[in-house]
């Protein structure tokens, strides 16, 4: 019983463990939004949540980019994703070529931007931001590749993610601090 107990905890601590790790590539106040670009995929890094810490955000607008590869959760929850919305056109992908410009790929580029919100990686992406009054508005990607030799794998060049403040939500400049996630500032 003891031995089970252990291999259970362990198990939750290895999952809790392997949150999506980013690092900080760039991050730029623009006319219209606040731009952050992130490296992921490189086994290292911080949390999201982290990454909010160290940066102030003074726009009305935020839009993430994301480069690098899926780790393997994500691509496992991708996968699992087609696996029970379109199963049909994922086995005909996986029994293509799978490069960029195969018409097989279609159904599941057009599904892409549906399955990649139901990830973690997502997931938590948006909570975070949601914390500072912003919601989901955009998700856009380039070039969707699907390696099918062996186990597969979803290659996507950068995602782009747009987040806007609700309405009554919207960034007022005041001389006053307001606290984001109780660590980042939006101030003037």
């Amino acid at each position: 019983m003891k031995k089970l107990l252990y291999l259970i905890a362990l198990y939750l601590f290895s999952v809790t463990a392997t949150a999506e790790q980013f690092q900080l590539s760039t991050t730029e106040t623009r006319e219209k939004y606040f731009f952050v670009q992130l490296q992921y995929g490189l086994g290292k890094g911080k949390a999201f949540s982290q990454i909010l810490k160290e940066i102030e955000i003074e726009k009305d607008s935020v839009a993430v980019r994301i480069l690098g590869e899926f780790s393997e959760i994500s691509n496992r929850e991708l996968i699992s994703y087609y696996k029970r919305k379109i199963p049909n056109e994922l086995e005909k992908a996986l029994a293509s070529s799978g490069n960029l410009h195969n018409p097989t790929l279609r159904p599941l580029i057009k599904s892409f931007s549906a399955a990649f919100k139901t990830t973690q990686l997502f997931q938590e992406i948006e909570t975070e931001l949601q914390k500072g009054g912003y919601v989901s508005t955009i998700v856009e990607f380039e070039k969707y590749t699907i390696n099918t030799k062996g186990t597969p794998k979803i290659w996507v060049a950068d995602i782009w993610l747009r987040f806007d403040k609700t309405p009554n939500q919207s960034f007022k400049p005041t001389p006053k601090a307001v606290r984001f996630n109780s660590i980042v500032r939006f101030t003037r």
